[in-house]
């Protein structure tokens, strides 16, 4: 890892004259799992796939039709490459078989994994996961961690997670960083953040808003 994958300096962003990003400084590096941590509100594109929040599917879509999206947007028209890439797809993601269904029809989770085979199937160097786990249960989240790692170590895939969870970034971080008013406040990796003793790191990790219990 000595060379950066990506490489962030000075990144700003405002919405409706409020900084969310100020200064930005961050090495991605090839290969790895970087968890990106803060309060909500807090946080690159073709090497890149994206899973989003909420999945993002289309509803009138089949998970096939889904999942073939960014292949027919980025103008794929052989119809049996793009076949041949969603069948992949589905089946890293396990939903071999799901081809027909709409998203009515599927659970959080699958709904998750569709979303995750539609990040994957243009064969990125890069995924950005935003909040994977939101709105699952935890044998749920768990198989999404899975596949995270899966990517990572099995398909070379490098990882941004944004989440929340700290059980999941203490089972798939190689490193995280904290964020914090718009810059970073800490990198680390799991060991490290495991023993820190910053008082905001603490209090975010073990949950404790500072607000006494009667």
């Amino acid at each position: 890892m000595s060379e950066p994958f990506i490489r962030i300096r000075g990144l700003t962003r405002n919405f409706g004259g409020n900084d969310v990003l100020r200064g930005i400084d961050l090495d991605i590096f090839r290969g790895e799992t970087l968890v990106i941590l803060g309060i909500s509100g807090g946080p690159i594109r073709r090497q890149m796939g994206v899973m989003f929040q909420e999945g993002a599917l289309f509803d009138s879509l089949t998970v096939a039709e889904n999942v073939a999206f960014p292949l027919r947007e980025n103008g794929m028209r052989d119809e049996a490459e793009i076949s041949g890439r969603v069948t992949e797809a589905l089946g890293i993601v396990r939903l071999s078989g799901q081809e027909h269904k709409l998203p009515s029809a599927l659970s959080g989770g699958m709904k998750k994994r569709v979303a995750l085979a539609r990040a994957v199937v243009d064969k990125p160097a890069c995924v950005l996961f935003d909040e994977p786990h939101a709105g699952l249960d935890p044998v749920t989240a768990d198989s999404i961690d899975h596949l995270i790692k899966d990517l990572q170590r099995n398909r070379g895939i490098t990882n941004i997670v944004v989440t929340h969870q700290m059980r999941s970034v203490f089972r798939i971080a190689d490193r995280i960083a904290f964020m914090d008013r718009g810059v970073i406040h800490w990198q680390g990796n799991r060991e490290q953040l495991r023993s820190t003793a910053d008082p905001l790191l603490r209090a975010f990790i073990d949950g404790d808003s500072g607000e006494p219990w009667e």
